[in-house]
């Protein structure tokens, strides 16, 4: 059924590049997620999956007992960015582990650098969708990350949310959530691209299109400040 879903939302790839400008002289508009878009496949490099098969697992395996769900490795995708500290070349790797349920199982985040681990998580969340990359937009000279998750499939009708956060403080620290993408048998399919305007406090806008045959698309409305919600996903160190 993840596979599934993630074809659904393959399929709405085909759509559009909208660029939104800055609202205001010396702030800058910053594209945070478009379900339409299909950025350039990453791959790790031999060494990284080296380090992520023999030292990321190994960790994840002792946090997440057996019976909890059976191991079930699944890479949403694979970033590079400066997520930890300025200018450094690391590898961010997000998965899933394992399912426990229609839209539910525990997900994992892993930083790479070269050989060793930088940062390691889990989290009980949904099925792994996507990764993207965000260019610093609070202006700490970090990259911000965005993990989309499905909330699974049902009777047909499912949807999938985002999670856009950074690192501080050696963990995870969301800015919020929101709904990215919905569809049922018996209506359009919809779609929420976010941007952010750029600052220490970024400001989000949200704005919505839709499509019957997810190739004709229809904007409703414009983009308009936004508000993300409370994130619900807890990552926590596996060791």
């Amino acid at each position: 059924m993840a596979y599934a879903f993630s074809m659904r939302i393959s399929a709405v790839a085909a759509f559009f590049v909208l660029a939104v400008s800055g609202s205001a002289a010396g702030q800058t508009t910053v594209g945070i997620y478009d379900p339409a878009s299909k950025p350039k496949t990453v791959v790790m490099s031999m060494t990284e999956r080296g380090v992520f098969l023999s030292m990321v697992l190994p960790a994840v395996r002792r946090s997440i007992r057996p019976e909890l769900c059976e191991e079930l490795i699944d890479e949403a995708g694979v970033i590079r960015g400066s997520f930890t500290r300025r200018d450094a070349k690391e590898t961010l790797v997000f998965y899933q582990y394992c399912q426990t349920g229609n839209g539910f199982g525990w997900a994992g985040i892993a930083i790479i650098e070269g050989e060793r681990i930088v940062g390691n998580w889990i989290a009980e969340a949904g099925w792994t969708v996507d990764v993207r990359l965000v260019p610093d937009i609070d202006g700490d000279g970090l990259d911000e990350v965005v993990l989309v998750y499905s909330g699974g499939m049902h009777q047909g009708s499912g949807g999938s949310g985002a999670d856009i956060l950074h690192f501080a403080g050696g963990k995870p620290v969301p800015f919020g959530w929101y709904k990215a993408s919905e569809f049922a048998p018996s209506g359009p399919t919809a779609i929420w691209k976010l941007t952010a305007r750029a600052g220490t406090a970024p400001a989000f806008y949200r704005q919505q299109f839709t499509s019957r045959d997810e190739k004709r698309w229809k904007a409703v409305g414009k983009p308009m400040l936004f508000k993300l919600a409370k994130t619900r996903t807890e990552y926590k160190s596996a060791k």
